[in-house]
């Protein structure tokens, strides 16, 4: 069924939400600091989990400016911010280790939301009561549906009419796969080699003719991919070229505690590659027919997920195909990209009515990487400059500002297509100009 989405996330309470981006990738993939580090950043987003969070938990640090900004944009009451919690990736471990926080969280009004569902997660919630335990099944059922493989074979007894499933196979490692792979390519078919558990696009290649010969040939590509850290279960899939304006499509949704489904909605979503780096959700941004079909299937499958035990926000992920149809690429259980745009848009609707249109861009390119005081300078100009447009802008991932490879997540929202245009233009166009400001070193000048 669908209906009110945000009474079954929420229960139209101010909520908690627990970063636990590198803990839930930890369930897949052995985490190394660079993926707990970039885990850290991407946790940033737990500031809108729902949309009016009452306590965030961060693992790395966050300076309150940034939430001030954030607290103003939206209309938040204020939100207390627990951050700096876990340089490792076991964030809900180090949250039981200090009472003090675990007394907070168990006075909260509201639910525990997470990113993903762990047993360190479920801990958290016996212990504060802050909702239901997550329990084996549900767990289980996650972790079974993230599965490229698994969820492959149930887009499959699902599918209609406007579903085009792509053709799997599998195999027991990595190696096998990429010589079926280069075998494709050297036939002038591209395929797409998927490690079975992966996150975000890691773990997702596609092997196209040109990448091999870029490469040097199939030898070299075989050697290469022999190098790669990829392990487990592979599957080689049929690689699905999208086709019209819209080349990634999601729909999201929530399983309620008993069961019930909800769709919150779907969107167009931008992918560098195989990596998700934003979405655009809002009125009349997919043409209604592809609509319908995303809502569709997006309700059989969260139902398949709902019959088999799992609890929780879900995606599905489509590419568009020919004949006006919708290839199914991959589950996730978990909260999305996607979700925090749901969210940003849900507060938007109430504070200043309906409807928005809402754009995030969660790898915004820096021209320099700037000290924070800068940096925070930087998007307070921004903020204001889109305000003169008609435009809100809300940062959403400041922290990876001081990567190696400096990057912003921002959110956009305007009432108009135009408007929005516009203020993407001046934030991409503004961020990736700072280089300027410091000759061509990327630092500040001393």
């Amino acid at each position: 069924m669908t209906g009110d989405w945000e009474a079954a996330w929420t229960g139209g309470r101010r909520a908690v939400h627990v970063g636990n981006v590198a803990e839930y990738q930890a369930r897949f993939t052995e985490p190394d600091a660079v993926s707990v580090r970039g885990g850290h950043s991407y946790a940033d987003l737990a500031m809108f989990y729902s949309p009016h969070p009452e306590v965030v938990v961060l693992p790395g640090p966050l300076d309150s400016s940034w939430v001030e900004l954030q607290r103003r944009a939206l209309h938040w009451e204020p939100v207390e911010v627990h951050s700096g919690v876990s340089s490792g990736p076991g964030l809900t471990g180090a949250v039981l280790d200090r009472p003090g926080l675990v007394q907070r969280l168990t006075r909260a009004d509201g639910p525990v939301l997470a990113w993903g569902h762990t047993t360190g997660v479920d801990r958290l919630l016996s212990a504060t009561g802050r909702g239901p335990r997550i329990g084996a099944t549900a767990l289980e059922a996650g972790r079974r549906w993230e599965s490229k493989a698994a969820s492959n074979e149930l887009f499959g007894e699902l599918a209609d009419d406007g579903i085009l499933v792509p053709r799997q196979q599998r195999f027991d490692s990595l190696s096998e796969a990429a010589a079926v792979a280069a075998r494709s390519a050297g036939d002038g078919v591209s395929v797409v080699l998927k490690a079975v558990h992966g996150v975000g696009g890691s773990g997702t290649l596609v092997v196209t003719p040109e990448l091999v010969a870029d490469w040097g040939g199939v030898r070299a590509f075989r050697r290469r991919m022999r190098r790669s850290r990829v392990a487990g279960e592979v599957v080689v899939e049929q690689f699905v070229a999208a086709t019209g304006p819209w080349r990634d499509v999601t729909v999201d949704g929530v399983v309620a505690a008993h069961g019930d489904v909800h769709l919150v909605g779907a969107g167009a979503m931008d992918v560098d590659g195989t990596r998700y780096s934003g979405v655009l959700i809002g009125p009349d941004v997919l043409p209604a027919p592809l609509g319908r079909v995303a809502a569709r299937f997006g309700l059989r499958v969260g139902e398949a997920l709902a019959a088999s035990g799992y609890r929780g926000w879900f995606d599905v992920d489509f590419v568009p195909a020919p004949a006006g149809r919708l290839a199914p690429t991959e589950i996730n259980c978990r909260v999305t990209g996607p979700a925090i745009a749901f969210c940003l848009q849900a507060r938007l609707n109430r504070v200043h009515g309906a409807p928005w249109l809402v754009r995030t861009c969660d790898r915004l390119r820096l021209g320099a990487r700037l000290p924070e005081d800068l940096l925070y300078d930087h998007v307070r100009a921004l903020t204001r400059a889109c305000a003169e447009l008609g435009a809100v802008l809300v940062p959403t991932i400041p922290s990876a500002g001081f990567a190696e490879d400096p990057t912003l997540g921002v959110a956009l929202a305007a009432r108009d297509r135009e408007t929005l245009r516009l203020a993407e233009n001046l934030v991409v166009s503004s961020s990736a100009d700072l280089g300027r400001m410091f000759g061509t070193t990327g630092y500040p000048a001393g």
